[in-house]
């Protein structure tokens, strides 16, 4: 479930007049395409940027509340973690998945006792 972000950001173009932006999904991303003319000399500002901007801040939001949790607990599980952060164990999935591909975090030893470590710098 994507939830109602991409939604939001529709209705906020709409209701602004302006192109409806355009979406691309790969695994682990999304990327979004606001086409504005090419003459124009000013950044794209208004509701559809403040909520592209709270949906980006909210992402974040959450996986510094992941990292936090790990760094308290490199023990916790995806089920506590899911808890704690008040997300689905599918969402702490993903979240988890993509600390793994960009470095900043690793697991040592097993996945029933193994610990979170994070990895500072986001690199090893």
């Amino acid at each position: 479930a994507w939830g109602r972000g991409i939604e939001k950001i529709e209705t906020a173009s709409r209701e602004a007049r302006k192109p409806i932006p355009v979406f691309r999904s790969r695994p682990g991303e999304v990327n979004v395409t606001f086409p504005f003319p090419a003459t124009s000399t000013t950044s794209p500002t208004g509701p559809v940027v403040d909520v592209v901007e709270s949906v980006v801040d909210a992402g974040e939001a959450q996986a510094r509340a992941v990292l936090s949790a790990l760094a308290d607990n490199p023990s916790i599980t995806q089920k506590e973690l899911a808890r704690l952060v008040g997300v689905t164990e599918r969402t702490i999935s993903r979240e988890i998945r993509k600390l793994r591909e960009t470095g900043v975090i690793r697991r040592v030893g097993s996945d029933r006792q193994g610990q979170w470590i994070i990895v500072e710098g986001g690199e090893e």
